[in-house]
């Protein structure tokens, strides 16, 4: 750290960690906007008409 701490470098230390922290904000968006939420996940299945795993498709009339 001594060598990238240092009163000529300070603005290469302060991009380093503002693009790391860009980085960490990125993925956790990332992992919030993609997570499966089982309640959602099933709404969505109904809603969209399709049957789930394992059940049977309705009886014909």
């Amino acid at each position: 750290m001594g060598v990238l701490v240092d009163a000529n470098r300070a603005a290469d230390v302060m991009s380093y960690g503002i693009g790391a922290g860009a980085i960490v904000a990125g993925l956790a968006l990332f992992s919030y906007a993609t997570r499966k939420d089982a309640g959602v996940a099933a709404k969505r299945a109904d809603s969209a008409g399709t049957a789930k795993a394992g059940t049977a498709p309705p009886p014909a009339e």
